[in-house]
């Protein structure tokens, strides 16, 4: 099966976190939860790191439990080095620690007051279909030939000869000249001596 939505959370708050879960698949978009989708007799550590790599969003469930909890940070690391989408729901009135500052300081959060989980369902649903519409935004593939549905970039004037002040063979007799073979150069020459057109060359 595969899962959209990962939830972190301390096994304090499992109850809101397991309401959460419910809630969120109520609406069709299937979420992984400990211990419920732990495979028996699987390398719990595997599986959890799994789970995060496969999910698109993570919610995590901010409380002074989960802030003092040794996993929760762990999972939130893997998320972010795996360029996961967050929606941190904090539990009350809390105040981050600098490490939860960290990861999910930067992220839209949705603070819930005690006893009032059930009313912010509808608005955790919409923020988690709003991250998952964003996630799967289609980017284009790393061979991707851009140049293809570019316009064509206009020739540009090529200053390389003017810049060098280079003649050209009609303003200057002396490089057509130059350009002759030795015999005709030599034969050009004496004819333009006998013609008194030497000082012109």
């Amino acid at each position: 099966m595969a899962y959209e939505v990962f939830i972190s959370f301390s096994s304090d708050d499992r109850e809101v976190a397991e309401e959460a879960c419910r809630g969120i698949e109520a609406a069709g978009i299937p979420c992984w939860i400990a211990p419920r989708d732990v495979t028996g007799g699987s390398i719990y550590a595997e599986e959890l790191v799994q789970a995060i790599e496969d999910a698109k969003v993570i919610i995590v469930l901010v409380s002074s439990a989960s802030m003092n909890s040794p996993h929760v940070p762990r999972e939130l690391e893997h998320g972010v080095s795996a360029r996961k989408a967050f929606l941190p729901i904090l539990l009350g009135e809390v105040k981050l620690t600098k490490s939860f500052e960290y990861y999910v300081g930067v992220h839209h959060r949705i603070t819930i007051p005690e006893g009032k989980f059930a009313s912010h369902l509808e608005n955790i649903v919409a923020s988690v279909r709003r991250l998952l519409t964003t996630e799967s935004t289609p980017t284009p593939p790393e061979d991707f030939d851009k140049t293809s549905v570019l316009p064509p970039t206009p020739p540009q004037e090529d200053k390389g000869a003017q810049s060098l002040n280079i003649p050209d063979e009609e303003d200057d007799p002396w490089l057509a000249l130059a350009r002759l073979p030795v015999e005709q150069r030599d034969a050009a020459l004496e004819k333009a001596s006998q013609n008194g057109l030497g000082d012109e060359l």
